[in-house]
């Protein structure tokens, strides 16, 4: 007789299975993204996009259990309520919505915010952070501001860089530290400088060096900067 049974070509065995779910626009981008921590609660994140579908808004995690919500599996139709265009939220005002009782110490700001410059480069020049000390609102110092321009001078580099023929990033972060980055026109980093980086008026700066072909052969470490500028003092 012959035998019968049951065999088996590969056997894999889970465990601490992960769950999450994702809803899409009409666009096909991501809206809210939830993540499934135990049996009664989740975890969301969302974004939010401008005019041009860039993405500008970041919230803040919730961790939403079934006594917040009736369905935590859902889309949450009332989490954000002033996110869509023309909302409130995008002229620099408080986010309104069942977010706000998950963050109560962040003041109406519980999320990160860009703002591109209006130029086909979509370049960011201005970011704001999560609270109200680190959001965008009007006239905040505490946020970060970019400026971009061609090189005027020099540089402080182990090599001089032509006038004019290098992209110059300026950023001032929200805590007043400024930071100026090289690029060449391939856009890979030449050098950094750091403003009083090192303290004491004393600029951290560090540089690269690459080869006819791109590749990177050489970093100069801001000891070197630190070290020759001792011995031309």
């Amino acid at each position: 007789m012959q035998k019968t049974g049951t065999s088996f070509k590969e056997l894999m065995v889970a465990e601490a299975l992960s769950l999450s779910l994702q809803f899409y626009d009409g666009l096909g981008r991501s809206i809210q993204q939830t993540k499934v921590e135990s049996s009664d609660t989740v975890i969301v994140n969302k974004d939010l996009y401008d005019e041009l579908g860039r993405k500008a808004i970041s919230i803040k995690s919730s961790r939403i259990s079934v006594d917040d919500v009736k369905d935590i599996f859902s889309y949450l139709n009332d989490y954000i309520t002033n996110g869509n265009l023309g909302g409130s939220i995008w002229s620099d005002q408080p986010i309104e919505g069942d977010i706000l009782k998950f963050h109560p110490k962040d003041k109406g700001y519980p999320f990160a915010r860009v703002i591109f410059e209006s130029s086909p480069l979509s370049r960011p020049f201005r970011e704001g952070g999560q609270g109200l000390d680190y959001a965008i609102t009007g006239d905040n110092p505490h946020t970060s501001k970019i400026t971009y321009g061609l090189n005027t001078n020099e540089g402080p580099f182990l090599f001089k860089l032509p006038k004019g023929k290098y992209l110059v990033k300026t950023e001032i972060d929200a805590n007043g530290v400024q930071t100026i980055i090289y690029f060449d026109s391939k856009g890979r980093t030449i050098g950094t400088v750091v403003k009083d980086g090192l303290g004491e008026g004393k600029d951290f700066i560090t540089s690269k060096v690459y080869d006819q072909f791109g590749n990177g052969i050489a970093s100069i470490p801001p000891k070197y900067y630190t070290s020759n500028a001792k011995k031309n003092a």
